[in-house]
């Protein structure tokens, strides 16, 4: 295994760990507060409504900058419209999720 696997390897292992520990209810506490992540959950699905789009470029754009501070890599961004019926693709090569950015 090379190490980019290994290091995938544990993120894997550390988001699933995570998601396992917040599905878990083990008191009343516990219950309150799955409570509020779904309020919350609902919260930003009203204010997100419509805004997927934008969000997707921000998030490509975010990437890329983030990538800019190191002068020696480039970074790429694409936003095609293609296929019938149409289907939009925003790709980029900017800095990919890791387990700690997600968490």
């Amino acid at each position: 295994m090379n190490d980019q696997r290994e290091i995938e390897e544990i993120q894997r292992k550390k988001i699933e760990e995570q998601t396992k520990k917040r599905a878990t209810i083990l008191n009343d506490a516990d219950i309150g507060t799955m409570s509020s992540f779904a309020n919350m959950e609902r919260l930003l699905k009203r204010e997100y409504y419509g805004r997927f789009i934008i969000e997707l470029i921000q998030n490509a754009r975010d990437a890329w900058y983030t990538l800019e501070k190191d002068k020696n890599k480039k970074s790429v961004v694409r936003i095609i419209l293609h296929g019938d019926p149409p289907v939009l693709t925003v790709c980029n090569q900017g800095v990919s999720f890791n387990a700690d950015r997600l968490l």
